[in-house]
């Protein structure tokens, strides 16, 4: 389905960041996007990286940053070749 093969995107993503030395995790619970934002926020997370199949479709995600609630797309390709000026850290 649609949904599984976001959250297979999700998961290789997550993977890609973690080998970058960027710390991330995709949500294998279950949750609601409501409250997977929620728990980020709990967590102290700086950003979401958001994909569901709308955005795979077109090979983009919606980065949410967390504290000031800014959101935009961004192109996965991107954030492959370039993720640290992507998601605007050092």
């Amino acid at each position: 389905s649609a949904t599984d093969s976001a959250l297979s995107a999700a998961a290789r993503i997550a993977s890609m960041l973690r080998k970058k030395g960027i710390i991330a995790e995709s949500d294998l619970a279950g949750r609601n996007l409501k409250r997977q934002l929620a728990y980020a926020s709990q967590k102290g997370v700086y950003a979401a990286v958001i994909l569901g199949p709308r955005e795979l479709k077109s090979n983009s995600a919606s980065l949410h940053i967390m504290d000031t609630k800014q959101e935009s797309t961004i192109n996965l390709d991107k954030l492959e070749s370039d993720p640290c000026g992507v998601l605007g850290i050092s």
